[in-house]
């Protein structure tokens, strides 16, 4: 890694003086002066602020200068498409959600990318665009980065993204799974130190545990290791058909018992049937269940019961010192989080459960895939042999 790119990585997180930065790098104090001039002149970093005085003069402290360039981040849901423009820090400048409850094909969903690029370019003027980070589901090819399958949606296979994206803007672009940038997001926004192995419980449209493992996400062969599959943790009170471990299969476990009311019966759930959206159906379910309602509390324990026994299993093969319940799950009632936490630990060994921190997310807002994809993308970026901090506009 270069020593302008070495220096940006310690930023990130932190602002830091020229002796502190001095510990963290290989090299002579000249020839850091003059590399953090060159990104000062680079409008990649600014003085932040003074450090505490000790009796002498107070040292400048650095940090990421914010106000100069610009990531645009996608999260193709599917349903739906969450564009936004960030700056280094994370900050949200633009946000914009296409194609709400429809899944587009690849072709309109390049499209819309495009046109959503252009309006950036015109709309910050004053900033330069580093590149596009993408948050997506499904298997991801880890050399082109290009979508091998969404298997829930169709026609999203062997679709190069990633390469029409950058041959259309002559800028890098990265991808990761959207549940990893959703982790990336939680983690980054609780200062969660990723030297400890992680677990993040990701429940959306199925369930996805993202591990960080001696510091580092563990992608996997195809960019989605970790994804739970539902079937094969279906509740043993209720052998039901349905995948408990998505979104819409708890929406249809519910429609199924509340059939199995009689006509009367089912009048009292009217309202709930009536709510189109999957995942707000989800949450008035949720709701519904901290009120002690029949059906929603069946629905809720088939639930708890299949992500706890997931939980469980990865648990044991990983040893994680933190796990986070994240996705839908980071808005769920606390009621809800306290069960599974609680049943997490009470089935673990006490030499494990001990030694393990259990926490609900607290990132929660819709574009938090969108943030997490912008912070793999510098991350990645800054690590890349082929791009340029000092040069962003060449891409060798």
């Amino acid at each position: 890694m270069s020593l302008h790119k070495l220096i940006l990585n310690n930023l990130q997180e932190t602002q830091l003086s020229i002796a502190e930065l001095q510990d963290l790098t290989p090299v002579s104090l000249p020839t850091l002066r003059k590399a953090i001039q060159e990104l000062s002149d680079a409008k990649w970093i600014h003085v932040t602020g003074q450090s505490e005085s000790s009796g002498g003069r107070p040292a400048m402290l650095f940090g990421l200068d914010p106000s100069y360039y610009a990531i645009v981040s996608v999260h193709l849901q599917l349903p739906g498409i969450r564009l936004i423009t960030s700056d280094v820090k994370g900050t949200v400048l633009n946000e914009s959600v296409i194609y709400e409850n429809l899944v587009p094909t690849p072709e309109k969903s390049f499209r819309a990318i495009k046109r959503y690029m252009a309006d950036m370019q015109e709309q910050f003027t004053d900033r330069s665009i580093l590149g596009i980070g993408i948050a997506s589901p499904g298997y991801i090819d880890p050399e082109s980065g290009n979508i091998l399958s969404i298997e829930r949606v169709k026609g999203w296979q062997n679709f190069p993204i990633c390469d029409h994206l950058r041959a259309f803007s002559g800028l890098p672009v990265y991808i990761a799974n959207d549940i990893d940038c959703m982790a990336l997001a939680e983690f980054q926004h609780s200062r969660t130190s990723l030297e400890n192995n992680l677990m993040y419980v990701g429940f959306d449209e199925g369930v996805k545990v993202s591990m960080f493992l001696n510091g580092q996400l563990y992608k996997g062969a195809f960019g989605n290791v970790g994804l739970i599959m539902g079937q094969f943790y279906r509740s043993e009170a209720h052998h039901t058909s349905h995948d408990v471990l998505t979104i819409h299969g708890i929406n249809s476990r519910f429609e199924e018992l509340v059939d199995q009311l009689s006509d009367k019966q089912a009048k009292d759930y009217d309202h709930l049937q009536s709510i189109i959206d999957p995942r707000q159906r989800l949450q008035a379910i949720f709701e519904h269940n901290v009120n002690h309602d029949p059906i929603c509390q069946h629905c809720v324990t088939e639930l708890v019961q299949a992500l706890v026994k997931a939980v469980l299993t990865t648990t044991y093969l990983i040893h994680p010192d933190v796990i986070v319940i994240g996705g839908v799950l980071s808005t769920a009632p606390i009621s809800i989080y306290k069960q599974i936490e609680s049943d997490i630990y009470t089935a673990l060994p006490s030499l494990f459960a001990n030694h393990l921190t259990i926490r609900q997310a607290e990132l929660s807002q819709p574009n938090r895939a969108t943030i997490g994809a912008s912070h793999h993308f510098l991350t990645t970026y800054l690590s890349d042999q082929i791009t340029d901090p000092l040069n962003p506009s060449v891409v060798n």
